[in-house]
């Protein structure tokens, strides 16, 4: 899967939950929005929706948000893990 791909998609996710990001800088720590749990919640399973991943339960805390460019490598690997393991193809 492409990163800028991925990111735009996970922007775009995070903007459709209410949280508009309006920055330029290359990467951003999405703790310092306001994400109260319920949010966080919805953002995750539209985020495994989207790209037809599970989360695993260890990575389910709100330090996964402290990097959009950690979230978009995290999603990138478990899709690879997903196509290696089942032969799933990428979205």
């Amino acid at each position: 899967m492409e990163f800028d791909k991925v990111k735009s998609t996970i922007i775009k996710l995070l903007e459709n939950n209410g949280i508009i990001i309006e920055s330029s800088e290359e990467d951003l720590d999405l703790r310092n929005y306001s994400i109260d749990s319920i949010l966080f919640i919805s953002f995750i399973v539209d985020v495994e929706n989207e790209f037809a991943i599970t989360i695993p339960d260890e990575y389910l805390t709100i330090d996964l948000l402290q990097s959009i460019d950690g979230l978009t490598n995290l999603i990138i690997e478990l899709k690879t893990l997903d196509v290696e393991q089942h032969g799933i193809p990428n979205k």
